[in-house]
């Protein structure tokens, strides 16, 4: 039909899922777009009045979207947890960690090698998968909301989840020992996928559970220097901290 444009695109290999991805993204910004026939090609710069570029408009767009994470990314080296799981969280908010499909975008995975979860084996888009839409992490979510007796919800990413925790109403040591749980959920996650990466060993989420207490009870504990029992601890967390001087 005239003035329709209909994309077709050919490659010479299969998309792999995160590709297919960044595809629709392609063809969803250039489906508003209706090329003119018989007319010159011009450059056009959105975020400029003129529509030419300049270097200011373009840092001050940057500078926008960065600014909530580069606060978030401050805050969490702030949060009394040990080094390496400051640091490896650090590297998850910036999508550094070497999961399968990091590994696989930079081709460091064979072509042919399985980028499928190591859990629930699903085909993987996204490297927050492991940590957030896997039916294991979700489950391990959903337990640890409950546990502490809050609304189960999760964000789109592991960002707005310690956003969440950040934003948590009480007591300035009660936020301090909710955002341990979120240090100490991801670190364990990531344990968990590499015993089933190098051991082939599958958590088993009641397991998964019970760790991330331990891990937590210790963490707040000692870092926090407050006084409660293990007992008190899997029975109301909550009480735990607010309860304390």
């Amino acid at each position: 039909m005239e003035g329709c444009w209909n994309w077709r695109f050919h490659w010479r290999r299969p998309l792999r899922a995160w590709e297919e991805d960044s595809t629709q993204q392609l063809i969803e910004a250039i489906n508003h777009r209706h090329p003119i026939q018989d007319a010159k090609d011009t450059w056009s710069w959105s975020l400029d009045v003129k529509g030419k570029y300049t270097t200011r408009s373009a840092y001050e767009q940057l500078a926008k979207k960065e600014e909530t994470r580069l606060l978030e990314y401050r805050k969490l080296w702030r949060v009394k947890v040990p080094s390496k799981v400051s640091a490896f969280s650090w590297q998850l908010l910036l999508n550094r960690i070497p999961t399968k499909v990091n590994l696989a975008m930079h081709g460091i995975l064979d072509g042919n090698q399985s980028i499928n979860c190591y859990w629930c084996e699903s085909s993987l888009k996204h490297s927050d998968h492991l940590f957030e839409s896997c039916k294991i992490a979700t489950n391990l979510w959903r337990k640890c909301f409950n546990w502490w007796g809050l609304q189960y919800a999760l964000g789109n990413n592991c960002l707005d989840v310690f956003q969440q925790h950040r934003w948590h109403k009480g007591s300035k040591t009660l936020r301090k020992g909710w955002e341990m749980i979120w240090f100490t959920i991801v670190w364990s996650l990531w344990l968990s996928r590499n015993e089933a990466s190098f051991q082939k060993k599958k958590p088993k989420e009641d397991k998964l559970f019970e760790i991330v207490q331990i891990r937590a009870f210790h963490l707040v504990r000692n870092l926090l220097n407050l006084e409660f029992s293990f007992m008190e601890w899997i029975s109301n967390p909550l009480s735990c901290l607010t309860n304390m001087k």
